[in-house]
């Protein structure tokens, strides 16, 4: 598609954004059992069974653009990715996007996820004005998540 840039990047803030407005940054997330076998790409190297913070796991997507801490943040919140990808594009809508959508919370490629330069300034601009944790998530150069 002429025009349109590779939203990664910004899947991973809209993840941050979902992530940050529905979840419990303190609720304990249990990784199942599928996720560290299915995501490819950048990752955390998580394990079944293993025990995360959501506000780890946001750290991770955001840090070190883990797509299997991104994976885990959409099926906890939402019960899937697919689902979490709703929750993505309705808050874009809801920005005024007008040239996006997201198939899912990791940013891996995918010929369905668009975004454009407008569209990425406004998720942009709204994660940095409106979102405290997110600013306070950026400004962070180093995270480390405790022993698991």
């Amino acid at each position: 598609m002429a025009g349109y840039l590779s939203p990664a990047i910004f899947i991973m803030i809209a993840t941050a954004i979902i992530a940050i407005e529905k979840g419990n940054l303190e609720q304990k997330v249990v990784v199942d059992k599928e996720t560290p076998f299915e995501i490819s790409g950048s990752h955390m190297a998580l394990e079944p069974d293993e025990t995360l913070t959501m506000n780890d796991l946001i750290y991770a997507a955001l840090i070190e653009s883990a797509n299997d801490a991104a994976t885990i943040i959409g099926k906890q919140i939402s019960g899937s990715t697919k689902e979490f990808a709703k929750l993505m594009n309705s808050k874009a809508l809801q920005l005024g996007c007008v040239n996006t959508n997201f198939v899912n919370p990791h940013g891996l490629h995918d010929e369905n996820h668009y975004t454009c330069a407008y569209d990425m300034a406004l998720i942009s601009k709204y994660a940095y004005k409106e979102l405290d944790k997110y600013r306070e998530l950026i400004a962070t150069v180093r995270y480390e998540v405790p022993p698991t």
